[in-house]
């Protein structure tokens, strides 16, 4: 009876073990690309606290400059 219940358990923890490999592939690629986006929300947050400022004194004139903005697909 004993031998058995080692067989289910070993059985349990090797399919415990595959799930956590799969999640961690099929995961992985999202969770780098939060650190990415995460770190450029944090450029902008930076850029906008550095420009904003200098904008609403007038120190940076933009009144020529011309802004393109990609199409993202109606993203």
């Amino acid at each position: 009876m004993q031998g058995n219940h080692n067989e289910i358990e070993k059985r349990l923890w090797d399919a415990a073990e595959e799930l956590r490999n799969r999640y961690a592939e099929l995961c992985t690629n999202s969770y780098q690309e939060c650190d990415v986006l995460y770190a450029k929300n944090d450029n902008l947050r930076r850029t906008r606290k550095l420009l904003l400022p200098k904008l609403i004194s007038c120190e940076v004139d933009v009144e020529k400059i011309e802004v393109q903005i990609p199409n993202n697909g109606g993203a």
